[in-house]
């Protein structure tokens, strides 16, 4: 049975479901309610949950999150292209290394470190390390009606809010691509094997189309795993997702799919050629993304997925877990 305010919380139906948290109120999933006792909070606190009037929430609050969810994504960031470009630099200097074996170097390394650092990283800044995700996680959550619809002032928080941490996030993501860079020019003395630079040996237009498709079907799996199912799994499906990209692609493209992955070691040695290939390929493949995910969710499911990462609203462990529930029905109890 849902949880009923006292008379001095007939306020908004945001304190409410607040006061209910407050009471050990956990949101329950089905017939279960989690632990035995607690407070189920039904489908119509939960929608007006989710249209929160207050998009900037405690500022010194989000403030920190902010901060944590920076320094994660410099520091996987940093991690990705130090491992993985040392990767490619083993694979492109290793003499003995067949195309086959070179590609396994790199899918492996990639599976092992995306999923790792989503794993570690997640829980911070969502565990993007790639301006694409980034770009396709703010389009979504801006142009998510919710409860609000497309209100002007709700509309306009959030588009300032994403275009504030999409630059946060791009900064510190060049930041750390570049210092695994350097880190790795340091190492070797040099700019060894271009320093993993992602070399083409096809086409500009093939290579555009594998560095479109692969960014697009990696995209797909962030937003799937991470939004959609709310799966555990998620980091470790976004690092086979990887791995068999880069398989694939690492003797056509280098297999990039991320364009810090290019623009560190480019901007390291100074070397840009394909630039277009290495980060037009990654943009339009996420904008396919965005395209299809949404054409999903509001067109073919009628649903509206709760879309964002931590420095955009402040969430305690419980409502975390609840912004993952899809709403069918606001009626029933989630």
């Amino acid at each position: 049975m849902a949880y009923q305010p006292g008379p001095a919380l007939q306020t908004t139906p945001m304190e409410y479901a607040y006061h209910a948290a407050e009471q050990g109120g956990v949101p329950a999933f089905g017939d279960q309610v989690h632990p035995p006792g607690k407070t189920q909070i039904i489908g119509a606190d939960y929608a007006a949950l989710m249209g929160d009037k207050r998009p900037f929430g405690n500022l010194a609050t989000r403030a920190m999150h902010g901060i944590l969810a920076v320094l994660a994504e410099f520091f996987s960031s940093l991690v990705f292209i130090l491992f993985l470009t040392g990767a490619a630099i083993v694979a492109i200097t290793d003499g003995g290394a067949t195309p086959v074996s070179a590609g396994l170097y790199v899918a492996v390394a990639t599976a092992f470190v995306v999923g790792f650092l989503m794993y570690v990283g997640g829980p911070a800044s969502g565990g993007h390390f790639n301006p694409a995700i980034t770009l396709g996680v703010a389009l979504s959550y801006v142009f998510n009606p919710q409860n609000n619809g497309f209100k002007p002032i709700v509309l306009g928080a959030k588009l300032f809010m994403a275009i504030l941490c999409f630059v946060l996030y791009f900064g510190i993501q060049i930041v750390g691509a570049l210092s695994g860079s350097f880190m790795l020019k340091s190492i070797y003395g040099g700019n060894v094997g271009l320093l993993g630079l992602p070399v083409l040996t096809v086409s500009d237009g093939n290579g555009l189309l594998i560095e479109w498709f692969g960014t697009f079907v990696i995209g797909m799996a962030f937003m799937y795993s991470r939004f959609l199912h709310d799966s555990h799994m998620s980091p470790w499906i976004m690092g086979i997702v990887n791995g068999g990209a880069a398989f694939f692609a690492f003797g056509l493209t280098g297999a990039s799919f991320n364009p810090i992955r290019f623009l560190g070691p480019a901007i390291a040695t100074g070397n840009y050629t394909n630039a277009g290939v290495y980060i037009g390929g990654p943009l339009l493949g996420i904008l396919t993304t965005w395209v299809v995910w949404e054409f999903d969710r509001f067109i073919l499911r009628g649903h509206y997925a709760y879309v964002g990462w931590q420095p955009f609203t402040y969430k305690t462990q419980w409502q975390e877990r609840a912004h993952q529930v899809w709403i069918a029905e606001p009626t029933k109890t989630v």
